[in-house]
């Protein structure tokens, strides 16, 4: 479970910077306390489900988004999938033709 623990709080810790909001600004979107953060990104404990529904919210996600994350998953990727998600339909195409450039 430790293990899980980390990975999860790797994954909220890194879309949380994505987000480019400090400990202290995300735990005031979720009306916690700065050390709750600090706790569930470091894996010494889970999250209530009213918390997660909160960072669900507060990030604009789903909530299998924060347990599909992997401790190696890239930061930059992350970044890339939360812009394009904000994004209309015809600007996400042309976010796909533009990366794909970089595949020639």
């Amino acid at each position: 479970m430790d293990k899980f623990l980390k990975r999860f709080g790797s994954r909220i810790k890194t879309l949380r910077k994505a987000y480019g909001l400090s400990q202290e600004k995300f735990a005031e979107k979720l009306n916690v306390s700065t050390n709750t953060i600090s706790t569930l990104e470091t894996g010494k404990t889970f999250i209530k489900y009213p918390t997660l529904k909160n960072i669900c919210k507060a990030l604009n996600i789903e909530p299998e988004e924060l347990f599909r994350g992997d401790e190696t998953e890239n930061e930059n990727l992350t970044n890339i999938m939360l812009i394009a998600k904000t994004l209309t339909p015809a600007q996400q195409k042309q976010l796909i033709e533009i990366i794909k450039t970089f595949n020639k």
